[in-house]
């Protein structure tokens, strides 16, 4: 069932109750792929324009990740990793690891693969053949929460923590030397995105204690900044056990803007890259977000709810026109700086 309104966002009834666990925009934007986890995993299409589903698959896994092409998907356990063909719905590759986190390179060709616990290491494999390509790159003990590609594919970020130390590592995603580690940080070990890519690939923004981002420079390690997005409530369970809420973190294709949200909260904020201010209102949910993703073009924001209902709103609507369109390729010059 599909509820239109004049001016307001379109609401998805998907007929079940359980949470929306991922929510992901297919490469071309145009349609909105969900997960949600009731009698085994359920994958559901939706066209982004009506809202109408399009297709229903109960045969494949909990996605993770999407290749830029739209032909690879990886899914990721605690026994490994695998690759699904998007067009024939098959599994083509597995590796056995035990995987806290996966990314999928925009050449499409290579997916990488974290580990947790305390033989935490980076793999880089061909994502046709399953062969490892670099690796393992050894880590620090603490588990890596989270693994992504540079947008160019160069490089490669780690986020690693524990509840009381947490820490970034930058390898070279072709030789796997580490390029650079920054310690100085504090996000803690429970689910969330804390990491994200500047389109550029200078700098890396990362989730701290106490509601607060810092931004790190690629090429020096040094922080450029840190920003508060949002007042923490001193009687939240999770900002008595953390220091903060659990926030996650989305940067948008064209990197003008970041999208945050808190564990557990209604609520959506968008910060500017460039000024680190805040951009359009703070937008609410009816129900707790569970999942949220921004559309390529950066047109539109998709929210999954704790109900079991997605949201989709026009951000043509609430943000100025100057953050929309699609990331235009750094220059020569852009690449030069981090040493492409």
């Amino acid at each position: 069932m599909l509820k239109i309104r004049q001016d307001e966002p379109i609401v998805i009834e998907t007929g079940s109750s359980e949470p929306i666990w991922s929510i992901i925009f297919m490469p071309d934007g145009k349609e909105l792929l969900s997960l949600s986890d009731g009698n085994g995993v359920v994958a559901r299409r939706w066209r982004v324009a009506d809202g109408q589903e399009v297709a229903t698959q109960s045969q494949i896994p909990m996605l993770d990740v999407f290749s830029r092409d739209g032909k690879w998907a990886v899914h990721r356990t605690w026994k490994g990793a695998s690759v699904w063909d998007m067009e024939t719905g098959q599994k083509t590759v597995e590796v056995v690891a035990r995987v806290r986190s996966v990314d999928i390179a925009s050449d499409s060709a290579r997916f990488a693969t974290g580990t947790g616990a305390t033989d935490s290491k980076v793999d880089i494999w061909n994502i046709i053949t399953g062969e490892r390509l670099v690796g393992p790159l050894q880590h620090d003990p603490e588990g890596i929460h989270e693994i992504k590609f540079s947008p160019n594919g160069e490089h490669i970020a780690t986020a690693s923590s524990t509840r009381y130390k947490a820490s970034v590592h930058v390898f070279d995603s072709h030789s796997g030397d580490q390029l650079l580690k920054f310690d100085d940080l504090a996000f803690p070990d429970t689910l969330g995105t804390p990491l994200a890519w500047s389109s550029n690939g200078q700098q890396i923004f990362v989730v701290s204690r106490k509601d607060k981002i810092k931004s790190i420079d690629v090429s020096t390690g040094a922080q450029l900044a840190e920003w508060q997005v949002h007042d923490p409530d001193p009687y939240d369970a999770l900002h008595i056990r953390y220091g903060g809420n659990v926030y996650s973190l989305d940067l948008a294709s064209n990197g003008k803007f970041l999208v945050t949200f808190p564990s557990r909260s209604t609520s959506v904020s968008f910060w500017d890259t460039s000024t680190l201010t805040q951009i359009g209102p703070t937008i609410k949910d009816s129900q707790k977000i569970q999942s949220l993703a921004l559309s390529p073009d950066c047109t539109y924001l998709a929210t999954g709810g704790l109900d079991g209902n997605i949201t989709i709103r026009d951000l043509t609507t609430i943000l100025p026109h100057s953050y929309h369109g699609r990331f235009h390729e750094p220059t020569q010059e852009d690449l030069l700086k981090v040493g492409v």
